[in-house]
């Protein structure tokens, strides 16, 4: 009974392995397609201004769908929240049922 277990978490493991599409195969090339070819309608951020005690501020985009859980998105050095990758994961959080915040 074990080893039928262990056999069935291996074959579950196996096909979990990530494979992707022939076309794609060089690293450069996942990272590259999806800033090329992925386009998203712009999320409808709400934005909340914190002003900082060295008189900056911090912009924070909310994409919200009434969730009691929250996740906060950082973009890369030269990134924003109107970045696609940014505003895809917060689309599918909030299709998860997440509220996200992202900030400037």
């Amino acid at each position: 009974m074990t080893q039928t277990l262990e056999a069935e978490q291996k074959q579950i493991i196996k096909n979990l392995i990530y494979k992707p599409p022939w076309f794609l195969a060089n690293g450069h090339a996942l990272t590259i397609y999806p800033s090329l070819f992925r386009r998203l309608p712009k999320s409808p951020y709400r934005r909340e201004r914190i002003s900082t005690p060295d008189d900056d501020f911090l912009d924070i985009d909310w994409s919200t769908v009434g969730s009691r859980k929250a996740v906060v998105i950082s973009h890369g050095l030269e990134g924003g929240t109107d970045r696609p990758y940014i505003m895809g994961m917060a689309r599918a959080l909030n299709n998860a049922g997440w509220d996200a915040a992202t900030w400037n």
